[in-house]
């Protein structure tokens, strides 16, 4: 059986290979084929333009994954480890973690084996600020994320590297060029990307060992006036270490000198492919919006391997396909999306085939001060069909806003879901996965000043989550919670270029449980928060462009959740193995200069860690966060 699951392994590798020749084939041989030709003989409707500001590259390059950017949204909570490479994951408005979706490049890119998203494995470095969406697709809410967009004209290179205590080292290369060529006698443009990523960490614990950490991004992107291509792929390699926690009363476990590791000889491997290809192609009469046919294929290996050596493995591939067109008609702006995809398990375990199709329609008009969006969808997971709808109404003033929301969605699946995996996800129940949400919110902007509260409520019915059964086995049960919270976010001078900044986003939340839900509702603290203030100067006749801040976040005592480590998951614990967690808090100081185009940061995290003030703090039960860890590094363009 071991040769079996070392050969499959081999397999899904040899695939990646396949595919990575496959693109660089395609690049090189579009790169000779075409011939040079005017630079303003293109219209473009493909976003070939410039947004790749230095302030937005730098929050990516520090960042440890896309969590620290999402962590300002209302009625936010980010259950991490602050540690490169663990798999840290994010609630809002209560919804659980699991059924947040992410999208990478218009595609889900959540995990093949437990549907849950995949901050970790996206290229943190080259992406824009991500984009929240609520209700689409079916999905609760949706973590939209884009790569970057690199200027025309030169080659473009880029360097990101950061290192820091626990011995990590991170680096991150890229090489771009964009040039104007023809086909077929046509003018056209073509863009050519290159990307690769690697790093490694000792860890702060025994067992947490980032021993291989490997990306590889490549993209072609070529147009004409009235159609455009795009290939890309994604491969990401990495094999950690998955202690089981740090046991031990709070003291003992904040002493990294004393403290004692659970498994700490356990290894969590993952190997994941993802092929895209955009074709986008003004198909309507009168309409400029290009239709986008979008063809994808993913592969991912998981493989476990626990203290005593032995070994447990999922393999799963999906292939999908999806179409999206955008038109106008009178104030109406219309959008209609159809997706599908089916996951087949190529291993002989308890998960089954799950064949998904989506389809949603979605309107918006703006009339005066007024915008209503409505969308509606119907969706198809396994063997459930589910109706999806969501309506938002905003009236807009000189100075604000009035925003209410309302959706109902379903929750992500996972083949996990259908029958477990191995003895280690015990499989109980059907999937169904119902959320409601209605939000209210008004902003307000008073010179440079903006305060926006809001309140909101979500109900869940049916969901399905996993919680502690016994060590390193989780089951999964459905749960019924209805939260209410409200919040606030203050900003002043928020996007000033020069001068003091500041930002607060405090909030308060209750769940009620029915039935089992007691042990979801202490799932996350009653209340918390996050802010920051900084300044942001010009220094040394302008050669030095500073910004230095303070970051905060805060939380109440809560039960949280526990790493369920054969599968990365985070699920609940058992109510009378973990007591709660205090309330705590971490301070972060951030330092970012340009220099002449380079930029170097230095952050300083959890700062009163360790010390008299505060002892230790942990959002995730048995995991310490780290106490007082130093990181730096720098973004280099170089423009040749």
């Amino acid at each position: 059986m071991r040769n079996r699951s070392v050969h499959r392994v081999r397999m899904v590798h040899d695939t990646s290979v396949y595919q990575a020749g496959i693109c660089l084939v395609v690049l090189v041989v579009s790169h000779q084929a075409f011939a040079q030709v005017g630079a303003d003989s293109v219209q473009s409707f493909m976003p070939f333009g410039e947004d790749s500001t230095v302030a937005n590259a730098v929050l990516f390059s520090s960042a440890l994954d896309l969590t620290r950017s999402l962590n300002e949204d209302a009625a936010a909570f980010a259950y991490d480890f602050n540690a490169f490479g663990w798999p840290s994951a994010w609630s809002t408005y209560g919804i659980s973690p699991h059924h947040i979706s992410v999208r990478f490049n218009g595609i889900p890119f959540d995990d093949l084996v437990t549907g849950s998203p995949r901050y970790d494995l996206l290229p943190t470095a080259l992406l824009k600020r991500p984009i929240l969406s609520y209700g689409d697709m079916g999905a609760p809410v949706n973590v939209c994320a884009e790569l970057r967009e690199w200027a025309m004209g030169l080659p473009l290179t880029e360097l990101h590297y950061q290192a820091g205590d626990h011995g990590l080292q991170r680096v991150t290369a890229l090489h771009a060029q964009t040039q104007q060529r023809s086909l077929f006698r046509r003018p056209g443009r073509m863009q050519l990307l290159f990307a690769y990523a690697g790093a490694a960490a000792k860890g702060e614990y025994p067992g947490s060992r980032l021993r291989r950490f490997r990306q590889l991004l490549l993209r072609s992107r070529y147009q004409q006036a009235g159609w455009s291509l795009e290939l890309l792929y994604l491969h990401n390699q990495r094999r950690l270490g998955a202690h089981g926690g740090v046991l031990g009363s709070e003291s003992e476990r904040y002493n990294r000198l004393i403290a004692v590791v659970r498994d700490s000889g356990a290894q969590r491997r993952l190997v994941r492919n993802d092929f895209v290809g955009i074709l986008r192609v003004r198909a309507l009469p009168g309409v400029r919006t290009p239709l986008a046919a979008t063809m994808f294929v993913n592969t991912q290996t998981l493989r476990y391997t626990s203290a005593q050596d032995s070994v447990t493995q999922a393999v799963v591939q999906r292939g999908g396909l999806s179409v999206s067109q955008r038109f106008q008609v009178g104030k109406h702006q219309l959008r209609v999306h159809v997706e599908g995809w089916i996951d087949q398990v190529a291993r002989a375990t308890d998960m089954n085939r799950r064949p998904a199709q989506h389809i949603s329609l979605a309107d918006s008009l703006v009339w005066r001060r007024v915008r209503v969006s409505l969308g509606a969808g119907l969706h198809r997971v396994a063997d459930l069909w589910k109706v999806s709808g969501s309506l938002e109404m905003q009236v807009n003033w000189e100075t604000g806003h009035i925003l209410a929301q309302a959706f109902r969605s379903l929750g992500q699946f996972g083949p996990v879901d259908t029958g477990g995996w191995g003895h280690y996800v015990q499989k109980r129940d059907d999937d169904v996965n119902e959320h409601t949400h209605v939000r209210l919110g008004v902003r307000q902007w008073v010179d440079a000043v903006s305060v926006a509260p809001y309140a909101f409520i979500t109900h869940e019915r049916f969901v399905t989550d996993y919680y502690e059964w016994q060590p390193d086995i989780a089951l999964i049960d459905l749960f019924f919670t209805r939260t209410i919270g409200a919040g606030l976010r203050l900003t002043f001078r928020d996007a000033a270029r020069r001068g003091v900044y500041a930002a607060l986003s405090p909030w308060i939340m209750r769940s009620r449980p029915r039935q089992s839900a007691e042990i979801r509702s202490s799932a996350l603290p009653r209340w918390g928060g996050s802010g920051r203030v900084g300044l942001r100067y010009l220094l040394f006749s302008g050669d030095l462009d500073l910004d230095v801040s303070l970051w905060g976040r805060w939380w109440g005592s809560f039960r949280s959740r526990i790493l369920h480590a054969p599968t990365g998951l985070l699920i609940l614990p058992e109510l009378d193995r973990i007591g709660p967690l205090p309330a705590s808090g971490t301070l972060d100081v951030y330092a970012e200069g340009d220099v002449r185009g380079a930029t170097l940061f230095v952050a300083w995290e959890n700062v009163l860690s360790g010390t008299p003030l505060l002892a230790g703090n942990e959002i995730i039960s048995t995991y310490p966060l780290p106490a007082r860890q130093l990181r730096f590094g720098v973004y280099w363009p170089i423009l040749n």
